[in-house]
């Protein structure tokens, strides 16, 4: 199959240094396999690993060597038939063998078997290596990945090769892209890959023709295309400078990592007379034991995204950005976990409207590379997403590049595996969500309402919340074929939900969203003070009830000042709680809001009961008085937990016994009238005090007006335990 093996070929590892061909004819043929496969001749390994077989059938070590050169190559349904001859061996498979196969049967297509033996892998890992997660979920909703199949349409370009022919990029009117095609135009000797007995990667040009289609593709340059792999790049700085994937290959000098490994490096160069290109450097921060490439340039065209495994990688591969400041680059930062997985993330695009397009096999998806997007809010990358298919298949898809319209593209896959890597046309045929427009308004004046936050809620568990323009407006992206349901609420008015709409291709699903709402009857600022020190009370609960229904409100503030929405012609019971304070609950009707006395709980303190009249010489309780001690009964009903002594209280007048006897009779009174309300009796005490507490100075004897009498004459309740339970 002619084809370079992407994911393995041009980042994890890259060109292994070629020995002596008499090396490889020295020992057994097993041996011999195993030098070239560690010198990564899959190709030659498997040809000896499967004479080896004919001699010993059945060896499982070389089985699975065999399974782990096809996966080498990338060639998943050779490789999954030879892993399931030795998976169930427990002896010599490992964990990583388990993974390796369950994504080598998804890259075949065959979902179900590998969805097997992900759920193995879970479980051997303990929830360790996300992988597993990521490709259940997917297997598990396969449908999403198939549902906005109809957008696209997707086709081979015209200039695809019998090599590999992946990763397109802009430049001038064409394209530059990674071509493995054997020319005698590019060197009269091509140098051959060992890895797969393919041509070494170079860059090619391609520009239109007459026609509309590509005109035939050309060497791009002869100074940065050498006798290695040359790759991805990327251009900035208006197309005069470009930064390119090359092997460890600088100067003439061929340099290999300390495990004998060439890695791949990113280079950079600048436009000189015409077409040349000149001053190549090595990036700083390069090295001979990891391998960076495949670039590509946010809309600033300072920050670059690129694919390394550099320590700090969280997986295989993973992205990281640097930027340029006009002459040197930065420390490399990775793009962190929300993009980067244990698997491998690679072969990034960033489009002008900042959306990252890049490929990963960790992420879950269909199998083999698949496409994904993000974009980048408030500094942090959203959660990827899936481009489902056609543009992702359960083959290798990616090296995606889009147009600035954002509805033409190019791409990479190996779908039709007989052609190997193609590039593939793209273009969006419809677009990928229903764009809704919509505003709020006030029902009655029609006038805008800027600031309200609305929700848009789908049948397909999708759910986002807009704030409204200064001009009242917003807009949603919907995915097709989904019901939604819109809500809008906003400070001073009620909560107000929008008819049901579908995301359909009609001219009434298209119509512009219009929420009215409906403004509360009236607003009243209220302030909750300490009855005693006039302070505002900080910290209180506060909630408001609509008579007759279930409905409350809970209040905030942090200034000890409350707004009231109230409807017309509607009341509410306001409940206000703080510990060490008496719980009220206070009514409120339209034109009538009491100003309420949140006091303090201070056990042994005398709070006065106000209007509370006998008639001489009674203790009856008067029909005025009851409406008095109605309100200390709903006051233990607010505050359960406090038990109260209701004390009665004369003037001097009349003998001291007297006194004392008739305030007992009266305080019993009050309490029997309380108790007949319903107040448990062991929440309330009598206590008849006489003229033993006066007020003032109006003791026997001394003269005094009635009106200083009438100031000792008085009922009072004073807190005597406070209950826990």
């Amino acid at each position: 199959m002619k084809r370079i093996s992407i994911l393995a070929a041009l980042l994890t590892v890259t060109i292994g240094v070629q020995a002596q061909m008499s090396i490889f004819e020295v020992g057994s043929k097993e041996d011999r396999a195993d030098r070239l496969y560690y010198q990564f001749s899959y190709a030659g390994a498997i040809n000896l690993y499967q004479a080896v077989l004919d001699e010993q059938p059945g060896n499982p070590r070389v089985q699975l060597r065999i399974a782990e050169s096809y996966r080498k190559l990338n060639q998943p349904a050779q490789s999954a038939e030879w892993y399931s001859k030795v998976i169930d061996n427990d002896t010599l498979i490992s964990d990583e063998d388990v993974l390796n196969y369950a994504e080598m049967l998804s890259g075949a297509g065959e979902y179900r078997e590998a969805k097997k033996w992900f759920e193995e892998f879970e479980k051997r890992s303990a929830g360790k290596d996300s992988r597993a997660e990521h490709y259940l979920n997917s297997l598990n909703n396969l449908e999403v990945y198939f549902k906005d199949s109809a957008i696209y349409d997707i086709g081979p370009v015209n200039f695809n090769s019998e090599g590999a022919d992946f990763s397109p990029m802009f430049y001038e009117d064409g394209l530059v892209f990674v071509t493995g095609r054997e020319t005698a135009e590019v060197r009269l000797v091509q140098n051959v890959f060992n890895w797969d007995k393919e041509p070494f990667l170079d860059l090619f040009y391609v520009g239109p023709d007459s026609s509309g289609l590509f005109s035939a593709p050309r060497p791009w340059s002869e100074k940065i295309n050498t006798q290695y792999h040359e790759g991805p790049l990327a251009f900035f700085e208006n197309e005069e400078r470009v930064v390119f994937t090359r092997n460890n290959y600088y100067k003439g000098r061929f340099k290999i990592s300390s495990d004998k490994i060439n890695k791949l490096q990113l280079y950079s160069a600048k436009r000189g007379v015409g077409e040349t290109w000149e001053h190549i450097q090595p990036l700083p921060f390069n090295s001979n034991e990891y391998s960076v490439g495949h670039p590509t340039f946010m809309s600033d065209g300072t920050t670059m995204i690129f694919v390394s495994d550099m320590p700090g990688s969280l997986g295989g591969t993973d992205l990281w950005q640097t930027e340029w400041n006009g002459d040197d680059w930065s420390t490399p930062l990775n793009l962190g976990p929300q993009i980067n997985t244990e698997g491998n993330e690679m072969f990034p695009f960033m489009h002008k409207d900042g959306i990252l397009y890049f490929a990963s096999d960790g992420q879950g998806g269909l199998g083999g590379l698949d496409l994904y997007t993000s974009e980048l809010e408030d500094g942090k990358w959203e959660t990827p997403k899936n481009m489902g298919y056609p543009v992702n298949t359960h083959h290798d898809d990616f090296g995606l590049i889009m147009e600035p319209n954002g509805v033409q593209g190019w791409f990479s896959s190996n779908r039709d595996s007989l052609e190997g890597d193609n590039i593939y046309r793209i273009a969006i045929t419809r677009d990928p969500y229903l764009r809704i427009d919509g505003i709020v308004i006030d029902d009655v004046t029609e006038e805008p309402l800027a600031n309200a936050m609305v929700t848009m809620r789908g049948t397909d568990g999708n759910e986002m919340t807009v704030e409204t323009d200064d001009q009242a407006r917003f807009s949603f992206n919907l995915n097709w074929d989904v019901m939604y349901r819109f809500n809008a609420e906003l400070r001073l008015y009620d909560q107000m939900n929008a008819p049901l709409r579908k995301a359909e291709d009609t001219p009434e699903a298209r119509e512009p969203l219009v929420i009215r709402m409906k403004n509360r009857c009236w607003v009243y600022d209220w302030e909750l003070n300490n009855k005693d020190t006039g302070e505002p009370v900080l910290g209180a609960n506060v909630t408001m009830y609509k008579k007759g229904s279930a409905d409350s409100i809970v209040l905030e503030s942090d200034n000890g000042t409350y707004i009231l929405p109230l409807e017309c012609e509607t009341n509410y019971d306001l409940r206000i709680e703080k510990p060490g304070f008496f719980t009220q609950v206070i009514e409120l009707t339209p034109g009538n809001i009491p100003e309420p006395e949140f006091e303090e709980i201070v056990v042994g303190k005398a709070i006065e009961v106000e209007n509370i009249y006998y008639d001489l010489d009674k203790a009856d309780i008067r029909a005025d008085a009851a409406i008095e001690l109605d309100k200390l009964v709903k006051l233990l009903v607010d505050n359960p937990q406090i038990v109260i002594e209701l004390g009665s209280h004369t003037d001097s007048r009349g003998s001291d016994s007297y006194n004392l006897s008739l305030s007992q009779r009266r305080a019993e009174s009050a309490v029997e009238y309380i108790i007949d309300q319903g107040i448990d009796a062991d929440r309330i005490s009598a206590k008849g005090y006489g003229e033993t507490k006066l007020n003032n100075e109006c003791a026997n004897g001394v003269p005094c007006s009635d009106e200083q009498h009438q100031a000792n004459r008085r009922t009072e309740f004073a807190v005597t335990d406070i209950r826990t339970e």
